[in-house]
């Protein structure tokens, strides 16, 4: 009998997803939309906080849009240098690793559509915290339940009518109302979670696997 597994899942492979990230960087542009939204709300969060970041750090695997978006904003004289450490998802899989963060290293940590790889999610939250100075700043975007369910639901139909069975096509996402949750768990002080709808039409599936 083989022993029980005492880790979490290992659902993502981190060697393929980075190949991935590497091959559609190129074309990154063409389809960043909404990681400008993301980059832009994160941003809008800022500027409502009456303070300056010394020592803030991108998580995105693409990190270079939140940057830009800060540099755009009001808040671009009260938030320094960004640095850009790499995508958590890669950094921390499989089984969650280290984040390439000293503790208490930064005071404003930023993930823009990346913690859905994560195949220990509040095993990352919890590294992100300990990276954080005590009155540090997380913000964080990720892909909600109802993401390409769409899509998810006409490939299931497809295969099932045509094998007799269907697998999983489509990453799972977390459910936005449990963020909350997720970051009180990961010890968070002030945990605040907003769920922002957004539909996207495409003419044909193959635009959509595009971008």
């Amino acid at each position: 009998m083989s022993a029980p597994s005492s880790g979490p899942p290992i659902i993502f492979d981190a060697a393929r997803r980075a190949a991935r990230l590497s091959r559609a960087a190129r074309r990154f542009p063409d389809a960043d939309f909404l990681h400008v939204r993301a980059a832009e709300n994160a941003v809008n969060s800022l500027e409502v906080i009456l303070r300056e970041f010394q020592a803030p750090v991108d998580l995105s695997p693409h990190p270079g849009v939140f940057a830009r978006a800060v540099a755009d904003s009001s808040a671009r004289d009260r938030v320094a240098e960004v640095r850009a450490v790499g995508s958590v998802s890669e950094r921390a899989a499989p089984g969650v690793g280290p984040l390439g963060l000293e503790d208490q290293s930064a005071d404003l940590i930023v993930n823009l559509l990346g913690l859905h790889w994560a195949n220990d999610l509040p095993g990352a939250l919890a590294q992100i915290r300990r990276a954080l100075k005590p009155d540090g700043l997380f913000v964080a975007s990720l892909f909600g339940a109802a993401t390409l369910k769409e899509l998810r639901g006409v490939l299931t139909e497809a295969e099932l009518e045509v094998n007799g069975g269907a697998q999983a096509r489509v990453s799972p996402f977390a459910d936005g109302f449990d963020g909350a949750g997720l970051l009180q768990r990961a010890g968070f002080a002030l945990p605040v979670s907003d769920v922002d709808r957004v539909t996207v039409r495409y003419g044909d599936p193959f635009a959509l696997m595009r971008d």
